[in-house]
C-alpha cells in the first residue's frame, strides 16, 4: 500500500501514471508528493507540465500551472527542462511573449549542455508555435502506445527524469 504521507512514492507513482496516460490520477499523485515536499523538482516539474500540456482540456489548468511554476520552479539558476516547463506554463496561460523569453533561455541551456539537434528540435518545434500564439498541447495516445511526454528525446543530461 502507499504510504499517504511519502513524497517519493506519490512523485514515483504520478510520474507513472503520466507517462501512462492516467493524467488525473498522475496530477493527484504529482500535487501530493509537492504538497509534501516543495523540494521535489522532478515532481514539481511534471505536475506544471501535464497542467499546462495535458491533452485532455480537463486535465489542464493553465492559471495553476503558472502559479505553480512561479513558486516552485524559479530559482537562482534553472536548467533547460525546467525552463522548458516555464515556457509551456507560460503559453498556456497566454503570456507567449514570456514563453518565447523562456524557451529560447532553455534551448540555450540545452545547447550549453551539449544536447543534440535531434533533442533540441521539440523545444524548438514549441518555440515557433510559441512565437505563432499557440500554446504546447501534447498529443493524446493512440492505440496501446503511451502518451508522450515532453521531447521524444530528451537530452542525455536529463536522462534519469521524466517529463
Amino acid at each position: 500500500a502507499l504510504d499517504p504521507a511519502h513524497a517519493a512514492a506519490h512523485e514515483h507513482l504520478g510520474t507513472l501514471l503520466l507517462v501512462a496516460g492516467r493524467h488525473a490520477e498522475a496530477i493527484e499523485h504529482l500535487a501530493r508528493s509537492v504538497e509534501l515536499d516543495p523540494e521535489r523538482a522532478t515532481a514539481a516539474n511534471n505536475l506544471v507540465w501535464v497542467l499546462a500540456t495535458a491533452p485532455n482540456p480537463a486535465h489542464r489548468d493553465p492559471a495553476r500551472a503558472l502559479a505553480l511554476a512561479r513558486r516552485l520552479l524559479v530559482g537562482e539558476v534553472l536548467d533547460g527542462g525546467a525552463l522548458d516547463t516555464l515556457a509551456a506554463a507560460q503559453a498556456a496561460s497566454g503570456d507567449f511573449d514570456a514563453a518565447v523569453r523562456s524557451a529560447v533561455q532553455a534551448i540555450d541551456a540545452y545547447e550549453s549542455g551539449g544536447a543534440s539537434e535531434g533533442a533540441l528540435g521539440p523545444l524548438r518545434q514549441r518555440l515557433a508555435g510559441y512565437r505563432a500564439g499557440r500554446a504546447w498541447v501534447e498529443p493524446a495516445a493512440t492505440g496501446d502506445a503511451p502518451a508522450q511526454l515532453g521531447e521524444p528525446a530528451a537530452p542525455p543530461s536529463r536522462e534519469d527524469e521524466t517529463r
